[in-house]
């Protein structure tokens, strides 16, 4: 169940875990395990488990700690489970872990700017969040008395000269 999303997950009456996998091996890796109030896995479980230190849980009990621990923090996921722009879910796996297409075809490994790469552009679960659009550049109208700034104000406009020792 590689880059999948499991979140909100709810169930009336005893609580089973999540997975109960039995002797056979779970691969986990880039995904989003939040389930609180249900253990992620069955005590049960005897089979291997890898994440390959790309997985987001909301208890890492059961899970390697090895290549690195899971990250056990809410995923903060948009209503569509999109990753927010502060998600802890941003560029944390190799893109050779993953697909080339997230769950709705869109591309994979989008580096998002500012945010470091914990092992590389992809972003943890189903689905990776878009390219954010780079800031506007500022809207300045110059003229020969004054620059317009993008509030309406003005602020004078005094030419300089630069003498270059001719």
């Amino acid at each position: 169940i590689r880059f999948s999303t499991i979140v909100n997950t709810t169930f009336a009456g005893s609580s089973p875990p999540v997975f109960n996998h039995g002797s056979s091996a779970l691969d986990v890796t880039g995904s989003i395990i939040h389930t609180p109030g249900l253990f992620s896995r069955s005590t049960d479980s005897t089979g291997t488990v890898t994440h390959n230190g790309c997985l987001l849980v909301h208890d890492s009990a059961g899970y390697p700690l090895t290549p690195a621990p899971p990250i056990v923090a809410a995923p903060d996921l948009a209503a569509d489970l999109t990753p927010n722009v502060a998600s802890p879910a941003l560029d944390r796996c190799d893109a050779a872990l993953a697909s080339a297409l997230d769950f709705r075809g869109n591309a994979r490994s989008i580096d998002q700017p500012g945010i470091p790469n914990q092992f590389g552009p992809v972003d943890l679960g189903a689905i990776e969040r878009p390219a954010d659009p780079p800031p506007a550049a500022p809207n300045l109208e110059m003229s020969r008395s004054s620059i317009v700034v993008p509030d309406g104000s003005t602020t004078p406009f005094v030419p300089g000269v630069t003498d270059y020792g001719n």
